[in-house]
């Protein structure tokens, strides 16, 4: 037994090693035996299967992975050793659902040797909240990988919330099953499977920062109910070690799933020893309402003030569309009052950060020029945009995009995104990313624009696995079908390092909201779901010190919600609720008293609250 103790982490480790294994199985609980993973290795194959307090989740599904000499897993699999370990550490990011994150888990590596006497490594980790595992073969020279053959069996007749696929990951999670999708349909990750009454599974993956491609989902038409994994590109090559993601499986409640952290704890840790320079914030956004806003140095001072006023920390100045309205133009770099601008934000404490194309930074060279110009320029962050795929070459792109920014001390947004695989915690200074139908397609005519019904699903799904670029509260988009107290919560209820507010400055200067809106946070103490169901409605609870926000919205059927805020720490005999008007687009502002400690609210069709108290 080894026990290693640190100032924030403590790691006990129990290993068993035997070199003579007959097992044909192996299996690994979590911590608190609820979750379960299991593996057994046939003249067939190699299968596992999950399980949640003794519920299948996965039923028996294939591993495999397809290289250019052969199929490794397709039968013949020996075990050669087993390792155990049990972790419980603990660790800080500076943004997200949590300041402080505990990782603890069961894990077990496993050995194994092919008929060819090759051996390669099945790592599985067992958490309270959910199960993962990924296979490592290390090879000296180039492997070449043909395709990677997971399935997932999730049995018949199951409801599954997943987006159709989109190079950019911007569609919607609407609720399918198999037998309704065509055998040639991809889907996206994360997937959220209804697994019974009170049981839940996200399907996702995580952790491939640099090595493996972002992978996709279809229909396995070997299986009746099962979906299987696909590559973004027919092959793809790696040196000396091929290492699959996490195929990660968070399970329980819809609050374990919603107040999960499980991607970010099967990522590295960070590469980033002192954090304090990193700052999420809350951000301003001239572009949603002006295209040509960084063109006009006087209507970016006006939102300058704005956030000044609203005491927020950011404005996105995107540089590179100075003198154009969508693609990048180099103007900005012979733009004589770009500097003084900079100097003017930093004189009312607002920090900028620009924007440019992936073309414009896709090498060391370019990265290296832009960087250090932003820093001439005293500009500390950058959004980079039109990602939009899940390639290998452009996951690579990711992790040194971010690691050469810690260089520069600059933070980092992702858009024309994808999904978040967990990136943020090897390199905290990656802020947020887009991968989402957010308020930006209110601004494109012609396209469907989000709904309540896309955004109460948003917090289940897509914002689980990582900060989400939505850039809400646009009180004055003409095609918005929400309310207006609705709008105001979003920025409650989603979670973003860079939360990005979109609407020009007397929305919010001007708004009844402005009190509350003067205390949007970006980085969270804690989270709970505090009620809610995909597509239907979300309650939110997010605490800031001893400060608790709580944030509703609705979609279609009118609700009471019930919350009882004495069990919060609320002692106060009234709190005040913003929530829906006499019309969707006006907001009331109400005191409400607590009875026992509980408030009574109603939620409207399409609409929402927000409401703060401190403990």
């Amino acid at each position: 037994m080894i026990v290693l103790k640190t100032n924030s982490v403590t790691l006990l480790f129990i290993c068993f090693f035997n070199n003579a294994f007959t097992q044909t199985s192996v299996q690994l609980k979590s911590p608190d035996k609820q979750n379960e993973i299991r593996f057994s290795f046939t003249d067939s194959g190699m299968f596992y299967s999950t399980s949640y307090k003794k519920q299948k989740i996965i039923d028996r599904s294939l591993f495999s992975v397809e290289l250019m000499e052969g199929v490794w897993g397709n039968g013949g699999i020996k075990q050669v050793s087993k390792k155990k370990q049990f972790v419980n550490e603990t660790y800080q990011l500076p943004f997200g659902k949590q300041s402080e994150y505990i990782n603890k888990y069961n894990g077990l590596d496993v050995v194994l040797k092919n008929n060819k006497g090759e051996k390669a490594i099945l790592q599985m980790r067992a958490y309270n909240d959910g199960t993962a595992f990924r296979f490592l073969l290390y090879r000296k020279g180039l492997i070449e990988v043909y395709n990677e053959h997971t399935q997932f069996n999730i049995g018949p007749n199951k409801l599954l919330f997943v987006q159709k696929w989109d190079k950019a990951y911007e569609g919607f999670y609407d609720p399918r099953k198999l037998d309704t999708l065509g055998n040639e349909q991809i889907l996206l990750f994360p997937a959220l499977l209804k697994a019974g009454d009170n049981t839940w599974c996200l399907i996702t993956e995580a952790a491939n920062q640099d090595h493996y491609p972002g992978t996709q989902l279809k229909k396995d038409i070997q299986l009746p109910a099962a979906l299987k994994t696909i590559l973004p590109q027919s092959t793809f090559t790696v040196s000396d070690s091929l290492v699959t993601p996490w195929r990660t499986f968070i399970t329980g409640s819809l609050a374990t799933v919603t107040e999960s952290s499980l991607v970010d704890n099967l990522n590295p840790p960070s590469q980033i020893d002192d954090m304090s320079w990193i700052t999420p914030g809350v951000a301003v956004f001239p572009w949603w309402a002006d295209h040509f806003a960084s063109s006009n140095e006087d209507v970016l001072k006006e939102y300058v003030d704005m956030a000044a006023e609203m005491k927020w920390e950011w404005i996105e100045f995107d540089v590179a569309l100075v003198g154009t309205d969508f693609h990048t133009s180099r103007l900005w770099e012979t733009t004589d009052w770009i500097a003084g601008f900079v100097q003017y934000a930093h004189s009312k404490n607002i920090k900028v950060y620009g924007w440019d194309e992936l073309k414009a930074l896709n090498t060391p060279e370019k990265r290296a020029y832009i960087f250090g110009k932003y820093r001439q320029l005293g500009i500390d962050g950058i959004k980079i945009d039109f990602l939009d795929s899940d390639e290998l070459e452009v996951m690579r792109f990711r992790k040194e995009a971010v690691a050469d920014a810690v260089k520069y001390k600059m933070m980092v947004s992702f858009h024309g995104e994808t999904m978040p695989r967990g990136l943020r915690r090897t390199f905290p200074n990656l802020l947020t990313h887009e991968g989402v139908r957010g308020a930006e397609y209110y601004t494109f005519p012609g396209y469907p624009a989000p709904n309540a019904v896309h955004n109460t699903t948003l917090p289940f799904t897509r914002n689980v696995v990582g900060s989400m670029d939505y850039t809400p509260s646009t009180f004055s988009a003409k095609l918005k079908a929400t309310s207006y107290a609705h709008e105001l919560a979003l920025p409650f209820v989603f979670e973003s390092g860079w939360t990005v507010m979109a609407d020009a400055p007397e929305e919010y200067l001007n708004s009844p909201a402005k009190p509350i809106l003067q205390k949007l946070e970006a980085a969270w103490d804690e989270t709970k779901l505090l009620e809610g169901y995909p597509g239907e409605y979300v309650v939110m609870a997010r605490r800031k010190g001893e400060e608790w926000f709580i944030a509703a919205i609705n979609a279609n059927t009118e609700r009471t919600i019930k919350i009882d805020i004495g069990k919060m720490g609320n002692m106060l005999s009234s709190i005040e609720v913003y929530t829906d008007g006499s019309t969707p687009d006006k907001l009331k502002v109400e005191q409400m008293k607590p009875v026992n400690g509980v408030v009574e609210i109603l939620l409207k069709h399409n609409g929402g609250f927000v409401f703060s108290f401190k403990k």
